[in-house]
C-alpha cells in the first residue's frame, strides 16, 4: 500500500474567487483588445505571413506570433490609447528576443511588412537559406 488514508487526503478547496477573501491579482485578465480580428486579417491577408495567437496565454505574453520571410515576429495589439500593464511590461523588458512589435492599427501592419521585406532585400539571403545551402553541400 502506499500510505494513504482516507484522513490523509487533502480536502478540496473552494477558489479564492468564492470566500470572501480579497487576492491581489497578478495579471490581466485574458481578453483581446477590439481591433484585435481586423488586425489579425489584415496580417493573414499578406501573401507568405504565418500567424498563431497566444492572447489567451494572458500572463503578460505577447497577443500573437508572426512567421514573415525568415522572421518571427511577437506583437502586442494595443487599442489606438492602450497601453501596456505592469505584467506585460516586465514581460517585454525580460525577453530577450527582438523586441516585441507594439500594432495598433491596420495601416501599423502595412508599416511592418514594408519594413521586414525591406530587411530582407537588404540581407541578401536569409539564415535559413545559407544554413539549408550548408547542409545541401556537405
Amino acid at each position: 500500500m502506499c500510505g494513504l488514508t482516507r484522513d490523509s487526503v487533502p480536502k478540496p478547496v473552494a477558489p479564492a474567487s468564492i470566500g470572501n477573501e480579497k487576492r491581489k491579482r497578478r495579471y490581466m485578465p485574458k481578453r483581446v483588445d477590439k481591433n484585435h480580428k481586423e488586425i489579425v486579417t489584415a496580417l493573414r491577408g499578406h501573401p507568405g505571413v504565418t500567424l498563431f495567437s497566444t492572447a489567451a496565454l494572458g500572463k503578460g505574453i505577447p497577443d500573437i506570433c508572426i512567421g514573415y520571410r525568415s522572421f518571427n515576429i511577437l506583437c502586442e495589439i494595443k487599442g489606438p490609447k492602450g497601453r501596456l500593464n505592469p505584467v506585460q511590461t516586465e514581460w517585454h523588458l525580460r525577453w530577450t528576443g527582438a523586441p516585441v512589435v507594439i500594432l495598433r492599427t491596420v495601416d501599423d501592419v502595412a508599416v511592418l511588412i514594408e519594413t521586414l521585406d525591406t530587411y530582407y532585400k537588404e540581407m541578401g539571403r536569409t539564415i535559413a537559406d545559407a544554413l539549408t545551402e550548408e547542409e545541401h553541400d556537405r
